[in-house]
């Protein structure tokens, strides 16, 4: 029982640590974007 319950707990943790790992890369991709975006409306003229 004690096996499976450390395989699930080992298991939860990797699981968290990629889903933060994942939204993490995605916010630094959303900021290069945002990035992107902000340079492309400055260079507009008004």
């Amino acid at each position: 029982m004690s096996d499976s319950v450390s395989y699930l707990v080992i298991f939860g943790f990797g699981m968290a640590g990629g889903v933060t790992w994942g939204v993490w890369a995605a916010l630094k991709k959303l900021d290069r974007i945002i990035a992107l975006l902000e340079a492309l409306q400055a260079e507009k003229p008004k």
